[in-house]
């Protein structure tokens, strides 16, 4: 498998974590590749999955009904997700 990123300053500052912890030796960059990929994946397994996302929020919104109409909610949304 293959997996290719440009991800420039990113880039640069995981190279240089990888050589100072791995060496300049060939093969470096894939142990640090792996065990940044390894660490991520297992964060992932952490965060809870609900069965019903909806009923998370159930109850949360009621105070709001009747303040904004969907569309100005769905632009005050995407100022969140802009962040």
């Amino acid at each position: 498998m293959s997996l290719r990123l440009e991800l420039n300053d990113t880039e640069k500052k995981f190279r240089e974590a990888a050589m100072k912890k791995y060496g300049y030796s060939k093969g470096a960059l894939k142990k640090a590749s792996i065990e940044a990929l390894n660490r991520w994946a297992n964060e992932q397994k952490e965060i809870p999955v609900s069965d019903n996302p909806f009923g998370l929020i159930e109850g949360i919104l009621k105070d709001y009904k009747g303040k904004k109409n969907s569309v100005e909610w769905q632009h005050s949304a995407k100022k969140l997700w802009v962040r």
